[in-house]
């Protein structure tokens, strides 16, 4: 095949129901998934380092990826889901987060 009868391989970046998109002639190809780090992830969502930590490990936050042995990320569309899921106003503190050791009336 010579280069004149080659066609240019167009790519495109759109957002697809809010998910950005690679478009290869015309057709979507891959979903894009942006990576935040720590500091993004800490920025973004108010919370400590030490919170996210424990809300990881308690399960009521989402996992991270090991990126290399160092350094760890989070999927933002995840973490947006994490968010539209918290309850607005004032909380009550998950029972898996509470420290059962103090008494209720303590608090």
């Amino acid at each position: 095949m010579n280069s004149e009868a080659r066609e240019k391989v167009q790519y495109k970046r759109r957002k697809i129901h809010g998910e950005e998109v690679v478009i290869v002639d015309g057709t979507p190809a891959v979903t894009i998934r942006q990576i935040m780090s720590k500091r993004e992830v800490v920025r973004f969502t108010g919370l400590s380092p030490p919170t996210i930590w424990r809300r990881m490990k308690a399960g009521d936050f989402p996992l991270s990826i090991q990126l290399t042995p160092n350094k760890v990320g989070w999927f933002l569309d995840e973490i947006e889901v994490w968010m539209e899921s918290r309850p607005r106003g004032v909380a009550e503190l998950p029972g898996n987060l509470k420290n059962e050791s103090v008494p209720s009336s303590a608090r």
